[in-house]
């Protein structure tokens, strides 16, 4: 709901709360996390050994069939050497090295200038919208410039529903990057996997290839069309592998930052004993819940590239598009549940089951903040990537003039630089920046759920939280000691406190 009177932005250094009693979570926190407990036992591990069998099939179909893939139709071009492709690799590792320089500054700015980072993504979305608005006017296109300005317009209409929210977001923010400092050994893992992932694509692309070559061939230009049933199969198996790669990351992320919340002491290093343990449960205990939630975004995203194949192609028809809408919104929805019950999986080891309970009653208690939070920090971590990315495609396509003579026998070089940098860029600073995403909604749970430690262990931070919650939403409610409840209810409560104080 809007409000009237907006919020200073948080500037305040020192400040004090009344003290609150909070349960404390940490000996259920040990009790999970410890390698030395019963419960720390696999969770859901009949979908990590279905996974396991998946992969196994896989790498089976590649052996069979691969040997069948014809690779003299595939154009290569004899003109192509060492010295053709070297400026590529060149580019491609300037592109790498720029990412990362912009993705640390990111990291620092975020930190630095918190509530400008998130204010100013807002503006520069509505500054884009009305630059589009102009665009569409001037080629003589009004209606997409009506739409754009519809869109700034809500842009700006957005800010003033939530700019009350905002300091809040900007200490959720932060914390979370003051966590992931305390444990950058996460992002060389994403990097690693990064890398895996890369190999699992070149996997798949030779079964698929082995595949439709040996039961599907082409003669004489015309192929077969591939059965259904097989296409199917393969993106099945290709978006779960996808989401697990995700999901495993997401899952150490959070794992580490609530060891950080926790546990401070284990944070000792970029390699400490907290990233390494949150690898090993991510990777173990925990990892047949991470499959299972991952099988059911693959399994919707497997059948919306069906549908939506189906309508590109020309053999649907209207319910045909209804239908990739409403399984887009379905992906939509199922991805943003996972994300954060991924994070009760990664903080108290939970089963995907319980975590998903865990969720509903997250958003029960405190629905809206969750979302808009999410919404204003996620907002800062795209426009970065993308403008990272944008930054990195610049460098390729300026490289081809600096050394256009390196690039004299290659049709639209400046074109492929400027793609192998925008890839590089992009997907660089994904790695880098979305562990930040991952800190951030581990704080937001954590938060809710166990503010006793944050303020044992981060006081400044406990403050800073707790202040701009308090600030925000009226008042905290004291009655309780389910914490969650207690700090989490945005409703009457909070609004009754605030007035009484204000009697």
């Amino acid at each position: 709901m809007c409000q009237s009177n907006p919020l200073p932005l948080f500037e305040r250094k020192e400040f004090h709360l009344p003290h609150i009693m909070f349960e404390s979570k940490l000996d259920k926190y040990s009790e999970v996390n410890s390698p030395n407990t019963a419960s720390n036992k696999l969770r859901d591990p009949i979908f990590a050994f279905l996974y396991i069998g998946n992969l196994i099939g896989i790498a089976i179909v590649c052996a069979m069939y691969a040997p069948n893939i014809d690779f003299s139709e595939i154009e290569v071009n004899d003109d192509a050497t060492t010295d053709n492709t070297a400026p590529y690799i060149v580019v491609a590792i300037l592109a790498l090295i720029l990412a990362m320089a912009l993705s640390m500054l990111v990291i620092w700015l975020c930190l630095r200038f918190t509530s400008k980072m998130i204010i100013g993504s807002i503006i520069l979305q509505v500054v884009v919208a009305v630059v589009a608005a102009a665009v569409s006017f001037a080629y003589g296109s009004p209606w997409p410039g009506v739409g754009f300005l519809a869109l700034a317009a809500l842009y700006v209409c957005y800010y003033y529903c939530i700019r009350r929210r905002i300091p809040f977001s900007t200490a959720n923010l932060k914390t979370g990057i003051t966590g992931m400092r305390a444990n950058m050994g996460i992002v060389a893992f994403a990097f690693f996997l990064l890398i895996i992932q890369f190999g699992f694509y070149a996997l798949y692309g030779v079964a698929y290839m082995g595949l439709q070559q040996t039961f599907f061939p082409c003669v004489n230009g015309v192929c077969e069309t591939p059965n259904g049933g097989m296409v199917f199969g393969i993106l099945l198996s290709f978006f779960w592998t996808q989401q697990v790669c995700m999901q495993v990351v997401h899952v150490t992320s959070c794992g580490a930052i609530a060891t950080w919340w926790f546990q401070p002491e284990r944070c000792t290093g970029c390699c400490s004993g907290a990233v390494t343990a949150s690898i090993g449960r991510a990777t173990t205990t925990s990892f047949g819940s991470i499959c299972l939630g991952s099988l059911l975004s693959a399994l919707i995203s497997a059948i919306r590239a069906m549908a939506q194949n189906a309508n590109n192609s020309g053999d649907g028809n209207f319910f045909t598009c209804i239908a990739v809408c409403l399984l887009q919104c379905l992906e939509a929805i199922i991805d943003y549940f996972n994300k954060w019950a991924f994070v009760y999986v990664a903080v108290y080891g939970e089963t995907y089951v319980t975590s998903g309970k865990s969720v509903f009653n997250l958003f029960k208690n405190r629905g809206w903040s969750a979302i808009i939070n999410d919404d204003l920090i996620a907002g800062v971590i795209r426009l970065s990537v993308l403008m990272i990315g944008l930054l990195c495609g610049g460098l390729g396509w300026l490289s081809f003039y600096v050394s256009e003579e390196s690039f004299q026998r290659q049709e639209n070089a400046e074109w492929v630089l400027l793609v192998v940098g925008l890839l590089v860029g992009w997907s660089t600073a994904a790695v880098f920046l979305g562990p930040i995403m991952s800190a951030v909604d581990t704080v937001f749970v954590c938060f809710a759920d166990a503010p006793k430690e944050l303020a044992d262990n981060h006081p400044q931070l406990y403050e800073e939280l707790s202040f701009t919650w308090s600030a925000t939403h009226g008042g905290w409610n004291t009655s309780s000691n389910n914490t969650t409840q207690a700090m989490g209810e945005e409703g009457q409560q909070g609004r009754n406190n605030g007035r009484r104080r204000g009697r």
